[in-house]
C-alpha cells in the first residue's frame, strides 16, 4: 500500500504467512562523532532529535558553513543500513524521501525517491537502530519460490509499477536479493491477488511452508489478500 511516501507499519500473520510492510524507524537520542566520512568526504556529525546531521570538514568559508556544506538524514525516511565494509566499518544507508518540486507536493500522494548515502564513523546509536543483516532478515531469506511481490497494475495511485522498479526493487537487491531472489506478481485483473492467495499461498500453508508477501496495492488488494487466505477457509 503506497500513501505519501510513508509506509504502514503493521504486519499481518495468517499460518505461517507473513504480509509485511515497510516500517519506519521510531525516535532517537542525541550523540556527536567528529571522525567521520559521508560519501567519500570528511564531515562531522551530530545526532539529536531523531536526525543525523553533518558539516563538510573542509567546505567551510571562515569556518561558517554554507548550504551546501551540510546534510540530514531524518530517522522517519531511513528504510536501511546496510554493512558494507567491516575494516574500517562503511555503511549504506537507503532513505525515502518525497520529490522536491512543488508540482509533485501538491499531488495527493506525492511521488517519492530512493536515496543512498555512505557513512563512515556515524554515532552508533544512528547506525545500531536501522542496520540489518542481508539475508538474516528472516522475511526474506526464504527460497526465491516462496518470496511473492505483488504489483496492482491499476489499483490504489496507480503508482506501484514504479515503486517497484526505483524504490523496492534497489533495496532487495540491497539485501543480496536480486531479480531470481523473488517472484514478480503483475495483477491483470482484480482476481488476481484472490486468485495467488486462494492456490500458491494457501496450499503452501496448508503445508507449513513460511511464505512471504510483499504487496503493493490500494487498500483492495489487502481485501483481496485477506479474502483468498480467509475466506476459502471459512466456506469449508
Amino acid at each position: 500500500m503506497l500513501a505519501e511516501g510513508k509506509s504502514p507499519s503493521f504486519t499481518i500473520h495468517y499460518s505461517s504467512q507473513t504480509l509485511i510492510y515497510i516500517q519506519p524507524p521510531l525516535a532517537a537520542i542525541a550523540m556527536s562523532s567528529s571522525e567521520a566520512i559521508v560519501n567519500g568526504e570528511p564531515v562531522e556529525f551530530t545526532y539529536e532529535n531523531s536526525t543525523l546531521t553533518w558539516t563538510k570538514t573542509n567546505g567551510t568559508n571562515g569556518g561558517v558553513s554554507s548550504v551546501e556544506d551540510k546534510g540530514t538524514i531524518l530517522e522517519s525516511d531511513v528504510l536501511a543500513i546496510v554493512r558494507i565494509s567491516n575494516a574500517p566499518p562503511v555503511y549504506n544507508v537507503y532513505t525515502l524521501q518525497t520529490v522536491d518540486s512543488p508540482e509533485n507536493i501538491a499531488l495527493p500522494v506525492p511521488d517519492v525517491e530512493l536515496h543512498q548515502t555512505e557513512l563512515r564513523g556515524a554515532p552508533e546509536a544512528f547506525i545500531s537502530k536501522h542496520l540489518v543483516g542481508g539475508l538474516a532478515t528472516p522475511h526474506i531469506s526464504l527460497p526465491a519460490e516462496d518470496i511473492y511481490v505483488v504489483i496492482s497494475s491499476k489499483s490504489g495511485t496507480g503508482k506501484a509499477a514504479a515503486f517497484f522498479k526505483d524504490v523496492l526493487q534497489p533495496v532487495l537487491k540491497a539485501h543480496g536479493l536480486g531479480e531470481s531472489g523473488y517472484q514478480v506478481v503483475r495483477t491483470t485483473s482484480h482476481e488476481t491477488i484472490t486468485e495467488l492467495a486462494e492456490t500458491k499461498l494457501r496450499d503452501k500453508a496448508s503445508k507449513g511452508v513460511r511464505q512471504t508477501v510483499i504487496l503493493l496495492s490500494g487498500d483492495g488488494g489487502v481485501v483481496e489478500l485477506l479474502n483468498g487466505l480467509i475466506g476459502a477457509e471459512a466456506s469449508r
